[in-house]
């Protein structure tokens, strides 16, 4: 049976995951080890701490993709992020700043661990109707 993990902290560099290639190969190679045949990228964005970028998610999924391949790890990494609910979550989408999961329309929203925003609802609605 293969397995998809849909949110993974896996490109090295970027935020919270692995620092480097060598510890991203590492925790890949386990992770194939247990059945995952495919992972997509949770970089963290837009949270005030880790604020990776599309375009390094991109890179960065590139880079260990090939190294999955020379090192014949069986497995996938696709792009993916996890996106922290903001005001501005909308226009960085539409402006390419950020992506949803393997650059689709879904998304991985984080929210705040202490409170709802007031703006909640409505920013989740907004997301919506412009087709997220």
């Amino acid at each position: 049976m293969a397995l998809v993990d849909l949110h993974a902290h896996v490109l090295p560099g970027l935020d919270d995951g692995p620092a480097n290639l060598i510890g991203a190969l590492a925790l890949l190679q386990t992770m194939a080890d247990e059945g995952i045949t495919t992972v997509v990228a949770g970089a963290h964005a837009l949270d005030g701490q880790y604020n990776a970028t599309a375009e390094a998610v991109l890179s960065q999924t590139e880079i260990v993709n090939q190294a999955l391949v020379a090192e014949g790890i069986g497995l996938t990494v696709l792009p993916g992020m996890e996106l922290f609910l903001s005001f501005d979550l909308l226009a960085n989408l539409r402006a390419g700043r950020v992506m949803g999961l393997n650059r689709s329309r879904y998304l991985l929203v984080e929210l705040p661990m202490r409170e709802m925003p007031l703006f909640t609802e409505r920013a989740l609605f907004d997301l919506m109707i412009a087709g997220y």
